[in-house]
């Protein structure tokens, strides 16, 4: 089975469309990636989930979407941060 080729926008990794050298020849846009079969389904069930890691270019993919950012109980507020500067000023006073 033919591979395809995956065109992508250089600057931002945004997947831009799917090429089959059978079918489109030599009028296939570029930068490309050669992609498999499962890969490229795989693309199409997902459809703007996911772009090209323009670091690496290769076929790895990073979520478009950024997961929320969990709250830990580790790490200081502003408003924490202040009261106890606060404290400490008035310590020395």
């Amino acid at each position: 089975m033919e591979n395809y080729l995956m065109n992508y926008d250089k600057q931002t990794g945004e997947i831009k469309g799917f090429y089959l050298k059978s079918v489109h020849g030599g009028n296939i846009p570029t930068p490309i990636l050669e992609i498999t079969p499962e890969k490229h389904s795989f693309y199409i069930n997902n459809n703007g989930k996911y772009k090209i890691n323009i670091v690496t270019l290769a076929d790895e993919l990073a979520p478009v979407i950024v997961p929320p950012i969990q709250e830990d109980s580790n790490v200081l507020t502003l408003e924490s941060l202040t009261e106890i500067v606060e404290n400490l000023i008035l310590g020395l006073l």
